[in-house]
């Protein structure tokens, strides 16, 4: 999983990706046209000073760490942050993602411990 740095890519992904929302996060997803998972982030000055936006920046990207393994291989996505997103911890970030991500269907299912041990 690469980071997403061009601003170009910020802008197709916003003007041709499908986009899920709730009420922490925004995700604009898009078939990546080379093959290659991208991620990028944005988080506006309207969630407050510097220290607050990279505070939600690190769980956002945090997040992604955590779901990456478990991530459709080939897409481009954009994760927005929401104001709401300024109150909430850790975990409720973490969980929004995982939401955003599951009903997008970006997520590969994973094999359940009952199933690993049948082999």
């Amino acid at each position: 999983m690469e980071r997403m740095k061009r601003a170009h890519d910020f802008q197709q992904c916003y003007r041709h990706g499908s986009v899920r929302r709730n009420r922490l996060a925004v995700l604009h997803a898009m078939k990546s046209p080379d093959g290659v998972t991208r991620v990028g982030f944005s988080v506006s000055k309207k969630l407050g000073k510097a220290v607050t936006r990279n505070r939600v920046k690190r769980w956002l990207r945090e997040s992604m760490r955590y779901y990456a393994p478990q991530l459709v291989p080939g897409v481009h996505l954009v994760v927005s942050a929401r104001a709401a997103a300024r109150e909430a911890d850790f975990h409720a970030v973490k969980a929004a993602v995982g939401d955003l991500l599951s009903r997008a269907g970006l997520l590969q299912p994973q094999p359940s411990a009952a199933e690993e041990g049948a082999r």
